[in-house]
C-alpha cells in the first residue's frame, strides 16, 4: 500500500545540517522509493515576513517551509500558538497525510499531533533529544551554570531559558511594537515565572496522548522520557538506520595522529573540552580537524579560535553528504565530547562505519554504542583530563587503534530501518481502523451522580438515550445509596453503576470516582435532573474539545423546564450559563488573576458542572478537590491558572431549574459566597448597608415577578416563598462571605 507520510522538523537542509536533519532526510529519501514523502519544517529567517510559507526542493524531496521568526505575544506561544496552527492546519488539509512523523515540534506547535487526530491522522515520533521537556534547545544542559539537568525543576528551566539564545532570538509580536516581549527580554527573569514551565509540561503531556507510537534510538533516552512523562506502552527502542559508507584509508605509521570531530560547533557539543585536552598533550604529536558548521552560533566559533590559538587546529567548514567518507577518510581517531546526554550520535556510527575508532564523553546513548576498551574509549563530560589522557594513549600506542577500528559493532542500514518503519506505519493505520470500527470503546463517558432521583431520572436517560453522535459513548451513573428505586431505573439503562456509601457523597471527590470509572477521553458531567435538549446536545458539547486541544472543559447552557415559575425564569435568565452568546475564557498566569477584581476573577472561571464536558488529561493533572460545594469553580481557576481554556457552549443545551423552598437556597446561597469569597474574595453584599439595599431590590423583583404568574390571594404559598427568598438570597450572600472572611458560622447543611 503506498502511504502519504509528512515528516516533520524544527528545520532542515540545507541551512541545517545536524544529526536529527540528516537521518529525517536519509529516511525520508529511502521511504519515497515506495510512498509519498513530503519534509514540513520551520525556519528563522527574520527577512521574510512571519509565517510565510514557501515550497522548495531538498535531494528530490518536496519541502514546505514555514517561517517562524518568533514573534509571539508570551512565552506559551512559542510552543503552542494559535497563528501557528492556522497555518499548519491549512498544510495538513493540503498534504492530507496518511501518517504524520515528527521528529522535533520546535518552531511549531505541540497542538499539531492532536490537529491530526482530529482529522483521523495517526502520529508518530523519533526521538532524537530532550527537546519534549528542555525549552532551552532539548540538550538538559545549563551553559551557565555548566552543568546537566538530571531532573526538570521549573526554576532552574527559568533561568536557564532567559539566558538561552531561544530567548534573545524572541521578538514583539505583529502590533507589540516594543511591548511585552522587549519588556520581557530587559527584565529577563521577573518576566517568566517557573510556572510558565510547569504549564508547558502539562502541555507536553496533553500533546503525547495523541502519539500512537515513540521510537527511541537508545535506551538512555528512553527511560529519561519515561520518567519524564512519556507513556512506556508506547515507547520502542529502535537505533538508527545509515546509508553505507566506504572505510576510510589508514594513516602511515610514524605520523601525528590525526583528532578529527564532526558536528555543528554549539557549546553543548563541548569542543572547547577538546581543545583543552589537545592543550596538554606532547606538542608535534598530533593534530586536530574541526569538521562542521561555525555560522549558525557564531561567538561560539569565535571562543573556539582564540582557544586554539597556538595549536594544531584546523577548522574545515561544513560538508555535504557525498563528502562524508572523505572527512573520515582523513582522521585517525573521532572525539565525541559532548556534554549533553547525546541521544545516539549518528557521527559515531558514521565512524564506525568508515573504520575510524571513537574516543566520546561517557553520556547519555554513548556507552550503548561505545564499549570501553574494545570499540572505543569514554570519559566523563567536562573532564579535559581523562581525555587527555585517552588521546594520549593512543599517541603512544598507535596500534590500539586498528584494534579498536576492528571490534566496531554493525550499523543498521537504512533500508532496514525503513521496512522497520514502513510495518509501524501500516501497524498504528491499522489500529486506528480497528479503534473505530470497535463502538465498544467510547470517546465519550456520560457520568450521572445519582440519589432518589427517581421522578427525573427517566426523562434524563432517554434524552441521552436519543443521542446523534458520529462517535462511541457510554454512560455511567454513580448512586450514593438511593432508597426511591433510582436503581432498579438505572439497570439496564446505563453501562455501570458506581455505589458510594450513603452519606459518603461529596461534590468533589464523587465526581472524581465516575470520571476514574470512565473510559473515554473526554466525561460528561451531568446532574440527574438535567434533561438534554435535542438530539445533538452531546456533539454539540463535545466537539470544540475535539478541534481546540487547549479546551480543559466545555459546559452547557440551562433553560428552564416548562412550568418554571417567573420568579425562576428571572433568576435563571441572569445566570451567566443562560446566556445565547458563546464564549471561551482564559487567564496568562497568576499575575493576570491578581489584576482582575474580584467580581471579574469569577465571571472568569464561571464553570458550571450541572452540564459539563472535561477533557480526562486535563482532569488526571487537575482533579476536583474535596469540597462541600462549588468544585467546578475552583477547578476552573486552577486549569485556567493551569494555561488551559474553558468554553462555554450555548447550542448545547439542558432543561434544568429547581422551585426550592428559602431556607434550602438561604443554606445554599451561604455556602456558595463563602467559597466564592475565598477562590476569588468575592463579597457582592459586603456590608449591612448593602444587605439592606439588596434585600429592598430583591423584594420588589420578587412581587413583580408573582403579579406576573398570577400569584397573591390566589397562591398564597407561592407568594410567601418569593418574599421569604428575597431575604434568602442577600442574606446567604452577606454571611456565606462574612464567614469565609471571620472564621465563623461555618456549617454544612445535609443534602446541599
Amino acid at each position: 500500500m503506498r502511504l502519504r507520510i509528512l515528516h516533520v522538523i524544527h528545520d532542515f537542509l540545507p541551512r541545517h545540517r545536524a544529526g536529527s536533519e540528516l537521518y529525517a532526510l536519509r529516511l525520508a529519501r529511502e521511504l519515497a522509493r515506495r510512498h509519498d514523502v513530503r519534509i514540513l519544517c520551520a525556519e528563522y529567517d527574520p527577512s521574510r515576513p512571519h509565517l510565510s510559507v514557501s515550497a522548495r526542493e531538498c535531494d528530490g524531496l518536496p519541502v514546505v517551509e514555514l517561517v517562524n521568526n518568533w514573534r509571539f505575544a508570551s512565552f506559551a506561544e512559542s510552543y503552542r500558538s494559535d497563528l501557528v496552527g492556522a497555518v499548519l492546519g491549512g498544510i495538513l488539509a493540503e498534504a492530507r497525510p496518511d501518517v504524520l512523523h515528527v521528529h522535533s515540534l520546535l518552531n511549531l506547535t505541540l497542538d499539531l499531533p492532536a490537529m491530526a487526530a482530529r482529522r483521523g491522522v495517526p502520529t508518530v515520533a523519533t526521538l532524537h533529544d530532550f527537546t519534549l521537556v528542555c525549552p532551552s534547545g532539548g540538550q538538559r544542559v545549563h551553559r551557565a551554570e555548566a552543568h546537566v539537568c538530571h531532573d526538570i525543576d521549573p526554576e532552574r528551566c527559568r533561568r536557564c531559558f532567559v539566558q538561552s539564545h531561544f530567548h534573545s532570538q524572541m521578538s514583539p509580536a505583529p502590533g507589540g511594537g516594543s511591548g511585552w516581549l522587549a519588556r520581557l527580554r530587559s527584565r529577563g527573569n521577573r518576566r517568566l515565572p517557573s510556572g510558565e514551565i510547569e504549564r508547558r509540561l502539562a502541555c507536553v503531556r496533553e500533546a503525547m496522548r495523541h502519539v500512537e507510537l515513540f521510537v527511541a534510538p537508545s535506551r538512555a533516552l528512553g527511560e529519561d522520557l519515561v520518567r519524564f512523562g512519556l507513556p512506556a506502552d508506547r515507547l520502542v527502542i529502535s537505533d538508527y538506520g545509515f546509508p553505507a559508507l566506504a572505510r576510510s584509508t589508514r594513516r602511515a605509521q610514524g605520523g601525528r595522529l590525526r583528532i578529527g570531530y564532526v558536528g555543528t560547533l554549539v557549546w553543548h557539543k563541548g569542543v572547547h573540552v577538546l581543545l583543552d585536552a589537545v592543550r596538554r598533550l606532547p606538542s608535534g604529536r598530533c593534530e586536530v580537524h574541526l569538521f562542521g558548521d561555525s555560522g549558525t552560533f557564531p561567538d561560539y566559533a569565535a571562543d573556539l579560535r582564540r582557544r586554539a590559538a597556538g595549536l594544531p587546529v584546523f577548522f574545515r567548514g561544513a560538508f555535504g553528504e557525498a563528502e562524508t567518507a572523505r572527512v573520515y577518510s582523513e582522521i585517525d581517531v573521532l572525539v565525541v565530547p559532548s556534554l549533553w546526554p547525546e541521544n545516539s550520535p549518528l557521527v559515531i556510527h558514521e565512524a564506525f562505519m568508515a573504520g575510524v575508532p571513537v574516543v566520546a564523553a561517557r553520556a547519555g546513548g554513548i556507552p550503548e554504542l561505545v564499549s570501553h576498551g574494545q570499540s572505543g574509549l569514554l570519559y566523563d563530560p567536562f573532564a579535559a583530563d581523562e581525555l587527555a589522557g585517552a588521546l594520549r594513549s593512543l599517541i603512544d600506542e598507535p596500534e590500539r587503534l586498528a584494534a579498536l577500528a576492528a571490534a566496531a559493532p554493525a550499523v543498521k542500514p537504512i533500508a532496514q530501518d525503513a521496512h522497520e518503519w514502513e510495518e509501524r506505519y501500516r501497524d498504528v493505520l491499522e489500529r486506528g481502523r480497528a479503534a473505530r470500527a470497535n463502538t465498544e470503546t467510547p470517546l465519550v463517558s456520560i457520568v450521572i451522580p445519582t440519589f432518589n432521583g427517581a421522578a427525573t431520572l427517566p426523562a434524563v436517560l432517554d434524552a441521552v438515550a436519543g443521542q446523534r453522535a458520529d462517535f462511541a459513548f457510554e454512560t455511567v451513573a454513580v448512586d450514593s445509596g438511593s432508597t426511591d428505586g433510582t436503581r432498579a431505573i438505572l439497570e439496564g439503562r446505563v453501562d455501570r453503576v458506581v455505589h458510594v456509601e450513603p452519606g459518603g457523597f461529596d461534590h468533589g471527590l464523587t465526581r472524581n470516582l465516575g470520571v476514574e470509572s470512565a473510559r473515554g477521553a473526554f466525561v460528561v458531567l451531568l446532574v440527574q435532573d438535567a434533561v438534554p435538549a435535542g438530539p445533538g446536545w452531546l456533539s454539540s458539547l463535545v466537539r470544540p474539545l475535539f478541534d481546540d486541544g487547549r479546551l480543559a472543559g466545555t459546559f452547557a447552557r440551562q433553560v428552564p423546564r416548562p412550568e418554571a415559575s417567573a420568579l425562576t425564569r428571572h433568576y435563571l435568565a441572569g445566570w451567566v450559563a443562560c446566556g445565547e452568546a458563546p464564549r471561551t475564557s482564559a487567564l496568562a498566569g497568576e499575575d493576570e488573576f491578581r489584576a482582575l477584581a474580584p467580581m471579574e476573577r469569577y465571571l472568569r472561571c464561571v464553570f458550571d458542572n450541572v452540564c459539563s464536558c472535561l477533557r480526562r488529561s486535563a482532569w488526571e493533572l487537575h482533579p476536583f478537590r474535596a469540597t462541600a460545594i462549588a468544585e467546578d469553580a475552583e477547578w476552573a481557576k486552577e486549569v485556567l491558572l493551569a494555561g488551559w481554556r474553558l468554553a462555554y457552549v450555548p447550542e448545547a443545551a439542558v432543561v434544568h431549574s429547581h422551585e426550592r423552598p428559602a431556607r434550602y437556597e438561604l443554606w445554599r446561597t451561604y455556602l456558595v459566597h463563602q467559597k466564592l469569597r475565598s477562590l476569588f474574595g468575592l463579597r457582592t453584599v459586603p456590608t449591612p448597608l448593602h444587605l439592606a439595599r439588596a434585600i429592598g431590590l430583591c423584594l420588589g423583583s420578587h412581587l413583580r415577578c408573582s403579579w406576573r404568574d398570577g400569584v397573591g390571594a390566589r397562591k398564597p404559598c407561592a407568594l410567601a416563598r418569593a418574599l421569604a427568598l428575597a431575604f434568602a438570597f442577600p442574606l446567604g450572600q452577606y454571611l456565606g462571605a462574612l464567614s469565609a472572611e471571620r472564621g465563623w458560622l461555618r456549617w454544612r447543611p445535609r443534602g446541599v
